[in-house]
C-alpha cells in the first residue's frame, strides 16, 4: 500500500500543482487508498458512496464543442431544449434492395462552450464506404446563445427524413460536419433479407 507522500505526488502530476493537495486536506476529503493510476476524465469532484474518496477536480474545465448525442432513429422531438429519442438504430433489414425507407430521424445535440457563443452551420450527408453521397443531405444551423454566468450551453438538431432512398444493401455512413469541419461520422448497416435467403 503506496504511503501519503506517493499518492500526493501522484495528484501533483495529475493535477499540476500542490494547492488542490492542501485543499484536499484541509477540507477532510482526502482518504488513502489503494487505487489504480487514474485520469482526470476519471477523477470525481464528490465523495463515492461507501468509505473511498477521491480527490476533487478543478472546478473550471473548459472543452471544446462536444457531440453529446448524434444518432438515426424511429422518432425524435425537440421540446423547449429537451431532446427525445426514440428506438434508436443503426442497422436496417430490408426485404430487397433498392428501397425506400418511409420514415425516420436523425438526432442531434451538441454542447458549446461561452467561446463559440453564436450560429453554426450544419450538414448532414449519407455516404457510401468510398465517400461518395448518395443525395441525400440535410442543412441547418444551430443558434447558441449563452448566459453570461453559465460556462456552457447545448443545442438540439431534429431532422425528420422521409422516403429515404437505399440503393443497395452495404454500409453507409452519416457525415456530421458543423462549420464546415467533419466532426463525427455514424454507420448504418443496410442488410437485404432478400438477398440473404437466395444467398443461402
Amino acid at each position: 500500500m503506496r504511503g501519503v507522500s506517493d499518492l500526493k505526488v501522484e495528484l501533483r502530476q495529475q493535477l499540476g500543482g500542490a494547492n488542490m493537495i492542501n485543499r484536499c486536506e484541509s477540507s477532510d476529503i482526502f482518504h488513502i487508498h489503494e487505487a489504480p493510476p487514474r485520469t482526470i476524465a476519471q477523477i470525481y469532484s464528490e465523495r463515492w458512496t461507501g468509505e473511498t474518496h477521491y480527490y476533487p477536480v478543478p472546478k473550471k474545465v473548459s472543452v471544446p464543442m462536444n457531440i453529446e448525442t448524434f444518432c438515426i432513429c424511429d422518432h425524435a422531438e425537440d421540446n423547449q431544449g429537451k431532446l427525445s429519442v426514440f428506438g434508436i438504430f443503426d442497422t436496417l433489414n430490408l426485404n430487397s434492395t433498392p428501397a425506400i425507407h418511409p420514415h425516420c430521424c436523425l438526432a442531434l445535440r451538441v454542447r458549446f462552450q461561452q467561446s463559440e457563443e453564436g450560429e453554426h452551420t450544419v450538414r448532414i450527408a449519407l455516404v457510401n464506404v468510398d465517400g461518395h453521397g448518395n443525395g441525400i443531405r440535410v442543412d441547418g444551423k444551430l443558434e447558441m446563445k449563452i448566459p453570461a454566468n453559465v460556462e456552457s450551453g447545448a443545442s438540439n438538431l431534429v431532422m425528420a427524413l422521409n422516403n429515404m432512398p437505399l440503393p443497395a444493401a452495404g454500409t453507409y455512413y452519416w457525415d456530421l460536419v458543423i462549420d464546415g469541419q467533419l466532426v463525427s461520422r455514424l454507420p448504418m448497416f443496410v442488410k437485404s433479407t432478400g438477398e440473404q435467403r437466395k444467398a443461402a
